[in-house]
């Protein structure tokens, strides 16, 4: 069994080492010398590379908490994580703090394994941690690597390929000056195939990241035919819906209410949260949203939204293009043969501009949090600790911009920012969210 973490984690992760480390070696942290052997041991065969730019991430961490000394929560849950790993084992693991960390990914049996390459000041002490810990791992000549990994069937076999990748040298071209480099090599998204690298900056209020992918394959989107809501609330816009997705929709409307819905080709939505509405001895949740669905086939939406089966199990009435559930409205509109539009107001406000996006999301993240009525429901999901430090993460960012957008054939451009207000700084709410929601214990 793999111990797997979500990319999201693996970067936040480092970020907290980062920092734990700073309060051990601040008065050193301008002398240190950059030992980046690592560099040059990344698996020929890695699907993704994450390079953390240790000692920029920890000049930037250093400099946000000494602008930010007031921030008392934050430094005691640091203090905290601190405390907890000197309990754990209070002997040294041999690695060098603050030169680069190297995250990838390689298959493995089949699968995806996950390894972390090190530079090491210790080859004692780093070869007597994986010892203990059972960690497959190995290191020789100042670079380390261990996989995250509990399976007790291939240590061996990670042993010996920790060997392998230690004691061969390989040339990955990596950037030098991001904070966060990020490359990746068929990276799967539905059936499209991703080709390129990615590269995230955090400034004062800001993760700021930009990439370029070459998709492989033939992959034609009609940019004509779609039609994007103008941007409100949680905005969302998309060409991108993989297979799986598409296939897991009509199979639940179908068992659930008898609808036969054509595949989906495009989407866009502004969502702007949601009702929790208990009737009778059921619960529903309902989204307060505006959306716009288009279909490669036909679509008929007035006789969708008139099957019997839905109305009665929802126990909603129909009006003239309209649904009535609880006091509460929801309109649809048939747009074309192929899209149709359901929301919060008759009309749909549409943007007129043209785009070549096959990707964008932009406003702002608060919107996902706002739920209204619940009761108990929502009093248990607040003692949730990763619920809790996502809610809190999202009221302190401001807005969320990302697209994907294609320049030629087959090739795009990405182009993301994370905003917080004013008052929080980028590196101090990462932290504090992967501290919160206790993703690392």
């Amino acid at each position: 069994m793999y111990l797997k973490k979500g990319l999201l984690n693996l970067i936040i992760a480092g970020l907290v080492l980062v920092t734990i480390g700073l309060f051990f070696r601040l008065t050193s942290l301008i002398l240190i010398e950059d030992k980046n052997e690592n560099l040059n041991h990344i698996p020929a065969n890695a699907s993704l590379v994450i390079q953390l730019n240790a000692k920029k991430l920890a000049n930037q961490a250093f400099i946000n908490t000494l602008k930010k000394l007031d921030d008392a929560e934050l430094i005691q849950l640091i203090e905290t994580a601190v405390f907890k790993e000197k309990v754990a084992d209070d002997k040294p693991i041999g690695i060098v703090p603050l030169s680069n960390q190297l995250l990838f990914q390689i298959p493995f049996q089949k699968k995806e394994m996950i390894g972390v390459l090190l530079n090491i000041e210790d080859e004692a002490a780093f070869l007597s941690f994986l010892k203990t810990k059972r960690i497959p791992g190995a290191c020789k000549m100042n670079v380390g690597v261990l996989f995250l990994s509990k399976s007790k069937q291939y240590f061996s076999k990670l042993q010996q390929l920790a060997h392998t990748i230690v004691t061969t040298k390989t040339n990955i071209p990596l950037a030098k000056n991001e904070a966060i480099y990020i490359r990746s090599k068929k990276m799967q998204i539905g059936t499209m195939q991703l080709n390129g690298s990615a590269d995230l900056n955090v400034t004062k209020n800001n993760l700021l990241f930009k990439g370029s992918y070459h998709l492989n394959g033939n992959h034609h989107f009609d940019f004509s035919s779609i039609r994007n809501l103008h941007a409100k609330g949680f905005h969302v816009s998309t060409s991108i819906i993989p297979t799986a997705a598409n296939d897991s929709l009509k199979s639940f409307l179908f068992k659930t209410f008898g609808f036969k819905l054509p595949a989906i080709s495009a989407i866009s939505l502004n969502y702007f949260g949601s009702s929790i509405i208990s009737k009778e001895d059921k619960t529903w949740v309902i989204p307060t949203i505006d959306l716009i669905i288009q279909c490669k086939r036909n679509v008929d939406i007035q006789q969708l939204m008139s099957n019997k089966v839905v109305l009665e199990k929802i126990g909603c009435t129909l009006g003239d293009h309209r649904v009535i559930f609880d006091k509460k409205v929801v309109y649809f509109k048939q747009l074309s043969p192929t899209s149709f539009y359901i929301g919060r107001s008759a009309t749909p406000q549409l943007n007129s501009t043209k785009t070549t996006n096959i990707l964008s999301i932009n406003g702002q993240l608060k919107p996902l949090f706002n739920i209204e009525g619940g009761g108990i429901l929502y009093s248990l999901m607040e003692l949730i600790p990763l619920y809790k430090a996502s809610k809190q993460f999202v009221e302190k960012n401001k807005a969320i911009r990302i697209e994907l957008k294609q320049v030629s054939s087959n090739f795009y451009k990405l182009k993301g920012q994370l905003e917080f207000h004013q008052n929080y700084l980028a590196t101090n709410e990462l932290i504090r969210f992967v501290l919160l929601s206790q993703l690392l214990n």
